[in-house]
């Protein structure tokens, strides 16, 4: 079974908690970054779009960033992108646990899932992630029927 399960934890300051997990192809792994919901709107919005644009395909991305505002620790990666002309869509997705001191760097992990979805798939997504995000569900589920 592939699939990326979501929960949101909004908070007070206008973000919140994103928690992915993924399961695809006998992988499995876990991340957590926080999120703007607007930002969280315009994926679920990008997904629900038909095609998915090559030039700028649904993505989602956040973790630690650097001094000049770049990410430098990605904690959840989410990129959908066209994968051939029979209409399958590609799913990359990038998960990794925090490193908060230098020490901790040697214990640090992280996944790269890739699987096929279809367009049918992510027509039931959007319109449940969005729900998610406005607090009308606890979790969230896309899961392939490729």
């Amino acid at each position: 079974m592939n699939l990326l399960r979501f929960r949101y934890e909004p908070d007070d300051n206008s973000c919140g908690r994103l928690i992915v997990k993924c399961e695809a192809n006998d992988y499995a792994g876990r991340g957590q970054s926080w999120f703007s919901p607007d930002d969280l709107r315009d994926f679920a919005k990008a997904t629900m779009s038909y095609p998915l644009s090559v030039e700028s395909p649904p993505s989602l991305g956040a973790g630690f960033y650097d001094e000049q505002g770049g990410l430098k620790e990605i904690h959840v990666g989410i990129l959908l992108e066209p994968h051939d002309k029979r209409g399958l869509v590609r799913a990359t997705v990038r998960l990794a646990t925090e490193v908060w001191r230098s020490e901790e760097q040697e214990l640090f992990s992280s996944t790269v899932i890739r699987f096929l979805l279809t367009y049918a798939d992510l027509s039931t997504f959007g319109p449940a992630f969005i729900d998610l995000i406005d607090g009308k569900a606890d979790e969230v589920a896309l899961l392939s029927s490729a």
